[in-house]
């Protein structure tokens, strides 16, 4: 009898430590969920190693955060990520794109993104913020790599 109230103790304590292990958002902290439940923008063709970098930062912003520029965060990524400030005052992320033939520059122009004239199948672009998504879901692209500030050693 004593063997048996035993092993129904220990599988007591097991069920009891597993069910406190389980936990609802309530007790995570708020930066966690949010983390979590970010949406990061996947883009359909390739980009380079400081753009993902950026795009995970980036999603990591509230909205509120993204509207104001002495905000540390958002200030931090428009110095990293040399971001220009538009005429309207809004926030663009420039770089450069490798384009094909299928690639359609007057789509982009009319949404609000500044293109260069093509050198070759390479262009300058700056994509407004609010326009990221739709930037990275367009055909013809086949690379992207966003500018950075040259800072000397």
């Amino acid at each position: 009898m004593f063997e048996k109230s035993k092993s129904i103790l220990f599988w007591l304590l097991i069920f009891l430590g597993i069910c406190s292990c389980i936990s609802s958002k309530k007790n995570i902290p708020d930066t966690m969920i949010r983390r979590s439940e970010q949406k990061i923008i996947q883009p359909v063709f390739p980009v380079s190693g400081t753009t993902k970098i950026f795009l995970s930062q980036y999603a990591l912003l509230t909205p509120k955060q993204l509207k104001e520029d002495q905000n540390p965060p958002f200030a931090e990524l428009i110095q990293r990520y040399h971001l220009q400030q538009t005429g309207n005052g809004e926030y663009a992320l420039c770089g450069f794109i490798k384009t094909d033939a299928s690639f359609q520059a007057t789509q982009l122009e009319a949404k609000g993104i500044q293109l260069t004239p093509p050198a070759a199948d390479f262009r300058t672009v700056c994509i407004p913020l609010k326009l990221l998504e739709y930037f990275f879901s367009q055909p013809g692209i086949i690379y992207f790599e966003n500018t950075m500030t040259v800072n000397p050693l």
